[in-house]
């Protein structure tokens, strides 16, 4: 893997490269790009597979980002297999669902409040086919995972092993447990479109 500066934990990184060899996607959706480390990992393995295209979603890339992801992707040698949407990703992912794109994996990592999750997992969910994987990046976000919830109960997926361990690591005495206890792991998780299924036009679960 190509070595790089990036916010991102390396851990995930790798998690994100090993997915995509082990997937061998077409085309991977990815929203948010701003320092490239999820972009790297996963066109990196693209080249070993020497096939396929991320999709990166950042409206901010060129302004507040200042092209650092770009740059990045540019000096690891691997913009050939990317492509930058610089559009809020409520007028982007519907582009790309109308123009009939089909995804074999996503990775949500854009702005972290519910509507916004949520929004990026009904659209990508349109375009992930069966046994294709959306990965969620900072799963300790109520938002984040609201919006999981969501997936689990009003479409068909499963939670898949991606080879990270739950971290439930605090500053605090104690602040460990309680983390565990509540549910609040720091660690992507992964998921598994297992059916192609819509709910009743009435349908409701709590989430």
């Amino acid at each position: 893997m190509h070595l790089f500066v990036s916010s991102l934990h390396v851990s995930f990184v790798a998690a994100l490269h090993r997915m995509v060899l082990h997937l061998r996607p077409k085309i991977v959706i990815e929203v948010g790009l701003m320092r490239a480390g999820s972009a790297v990992g996963i066109l990196s393995a693209l080249t070993k597979i020497g096939s396929g295209q991320l999709i990166s979603l950042n409206p901010m890339q060129s302004t507040d980002g200042h092209n650092i992801g770009r740059h990045a992707i540019d000096r690891a040698g691997l913009s050939g297999y990317h492509r930058l949407i610089e559009e809020f990703d409520y007028l982007a992912l519907p582009q790309l669902l109308a123009q009939g794109v089909r995804a074999q994996m996503a990775y949500i990592d854009g702005w972290h409040s519910a509507d916004y999750k949520i929004l990026d997992a009904f659209y990508i969910d349109k375009m992930l086919d069966v046994g294709g994987v959306m990965a969620w990046n900072d799963c300790h976000f109520e938002a984040t995972k609201r919006a999981i919830n969501l997936m689990l109960t009003h479409r068909r997926y499963e939670e898949i092993d991606s080879g990270l361990r739950p971290d439930y690591t605090s500053r605090w005495p104690g602040g460990a447990l309680a983390k565990r206890l509540i549910g609040h792991n720091q660690t992507d998780r992964y998921f598994k479109k297992t059916e192609q299924w819509e709910p009743n036009w009435d349908f409701y679960a709590t989430f």
